[in-house]
């Protein structure tokens, strides 16, 4: 992506150690409502930190991606729009692709990459998002769920909803309620 531009006038913007846009000026609220309380915004510096993840460079800011999006895999951070990128240069346009984190028990997170497309381009799709988190460091067989879905939730500016998709994906897998056994009379 191309860069969000510059700080104006008496904004600053630093990134955090973990990678998250901090922002600093006359214009960033110093409280806001929670729960019916004021919270202070600001830490002791003055610093509003976003989640959102984001890099300097010569002076430019760059949007990474949402730190709640971030996917860990025993330790492995994947950024699910960077991996969609990748695999989505890599499948075309055969269809729809999103990322998304969910629940594993092994490795606390897992990759789950859902299209709309089906057959034989979901087996495609797999072997492309392997090759892709291997390049970003991740031996992801056990921990990637290639899933195919009608319909994709998407926010009404057309953004994927992946928290949305990831509960979908995960109530499909649920076992559905049986009935009780009804009682025999002779």
């Amino acid at each position: 992506l191309e860069s969000v531009g510059m700080p104006v006038g008496k904004t600053e913007i630093a990134i955090s150690e973990d990678g998250r846009i901090r922002i600093r000026g006359p214009h960033v609220a110093e409280k806001r409502i929670e729960d019916g309380q004021l919270r202070n915004t600001r830490d002791a510096d003055g610093w509003f930190q976003t989640n959102d993840l984001g890099h300097l460079q010569n002076g430019y800011l760059f949007f990474d991606g949402r730190a709640d999006d971030l996917i860990n895999v025993g330790g492995v951070k994947i950024n699910p729009d960077q991996v969609e990128t990748r695999i989505r240069e890599s499948f075309g346009s055969a269809g729809r692709v999103v990322v998304a984190k969910v629940p594993d028990t092994l490795r606390g997170e897992g990759v789950l990459v859902a299209t709309e497309s089906t057959g034989a381009e979901v087996d495609r799709l797999q072997r492309i998002a392997l090759d892709v988190l291997k390049g970003v460091g991740l031996e992801a067989s056990g921990a990637l769920h290639v899933w195919h879905t009608p319909a994709i939730p998407m926010t009404s500016t057309g953004k994927p909803m992946r928290r949305e998709l990831s509960r979908a994906y995960v109530a499909q897998l649920e076992p559905a309620p049986t009935a009780a056994p009804a009682d025999k009379t002779d």
